[in-house]
């Protein structure tokens, strides 16, 4: 058992790419168009892949206005990008595994780059998944990496998965919430899930509003704040609502599917959020190899819960999540 009598994992534990990332693990033939550092008019660092910013300078769809620094805060967490600093964030945390997610790579995932080359996004993403088996072999028992795969690829996307479950230990895969405007649960996804299926490994939905996903109203928006608050919530609805309605989960009824950044809904807006952070519960547990506490007698509040990153019981002993819970605030100082 982990420090609290129950383990602990932080299951959207973000790492943050480097330039390092792109020029020890790019293919050759692109390190010419290597993702590299500049700072705008404003000083502001930002990622310029193929003409795309990470994050979105000010205008519609603004990504964080401290832009590379600001929203990561790396001049006081050092753990996205070293392992070592972030092992010790998780000892002082009570954290016993961290399941690692992109941050600057999920834009080539979903297709953000402009020049539309998606042999050019297929390589960032194998980049990226070597880059973070690196990482998480410093210790491979707490940290647990997820594959980022090129959506505008199925092909490559489904050989990427492959090889990042079969060779480099991962432990899912990290899907955008659409993909230039494909949701998942059109029939175009159908390959990956196979092969996702046939690996015995989750598939991880996850929202973004710094630039990496063209959400729903993103034009709309000049405001991070504001596009992030409509980002996270209806992304995640519309691909629940695709997948759900797509018929994925009986045509894959072996796939297992977690939802990121929205465990706390269903404490807060009913049932229709409980799916997803019931089984985000379960799949932390699966993943972390911790057992599974079962039974009303261990808890009946959540002054102590995290569902989407412990293997504590639902929210509530009865049907459901009770209204008075409050989000927790651990951390691991990574965006």
């Amino acid at each position: 058992m982990g420090r609290y009598g129950y383990y602990v994992v932080d299951g959207d534990g973000h790492v943050l790419e480097t330039e390092a990332t792109w020029d020890r693990f790019l293919e050759p033939k692109f390190r010419a168009a290597a993702p590299r550092m500049i700072s705008d008019n404003r000083g502001v660092k930002r990622f310029l892949i193929d003409g795309w910013f990470w994050t979105t300078p000010p205008g519609p769809g603004v990504g964080h206005p401290g832009g590379y620094e600001g929203g990561a805060k790396i001049e006081k967490y050092h753990g996205g990008s070293d392992p070592k600093a972030r092992l010790g964030d998780m000892d002082l945390e009570g954290i016993d595994v961290a399941v690692l997610f992109a941050t600057v790579t999920m834009g080539p995932s979903a297709g953000m780059l402009p020049s539309g080359d998606v042999e050019f996004e297929t390589a960032l993403c194998r980049a990226y998944n070597s880059w973070v088996a690196d990482y998480a072999t410093t210790d491979p028992k707490r940290l647990k990496a997820v594959a980022v795969l090129p959506t505008r690829n199925v092909p490559a996307a489904v050989k990427e998965l492959t090889r990042c479950v079969e060779q480099l230990g991962f432990v899912g895969a990290e899907l955008p919430t659409n993909s230039q405007g494909r949701y998942p649960g059109e029939p175009y996804f159908h390959p990956l899930y196979e092969e996702a299926q046939r690996l015995r490994v989750p598939i991880f939905i996850h929202p973004h509003a710094g630039g990496q996903i063209d959400y729903v109203g993103r034009q709309r928006f000049t405001n991070f704040f504001h596009g992030h608050m409509v980002a996270f919530p209806f992304e995640q609805m519309i691909a629940a609502m695709s997948i759900v309605t797509g018929g994925v989960l009986e045509r894959f009824p072996d796939l297992t599917w977690a939802s990121s950044n929205r465990a706390w809904d269903g404490c807060r807006t009913g049932s229709s959020a409980w799916t997803s952070t019931t089984r985000s519960w379960r799949v932390s547990c699966r993943i972390s190899g911790a057992p599974r506490v079962t039974g009303p007698s261990r808890r009946t509040s959540c002054s102590r819960a995290i569902p989407t990153r412990t293997c504590c019981p639902p929210c509530s002993s009865g049907s459901g999540p009770s209204a008075s819970c409050t989000p927790p605030t651990i951390r691991t100082g990574t965006p």
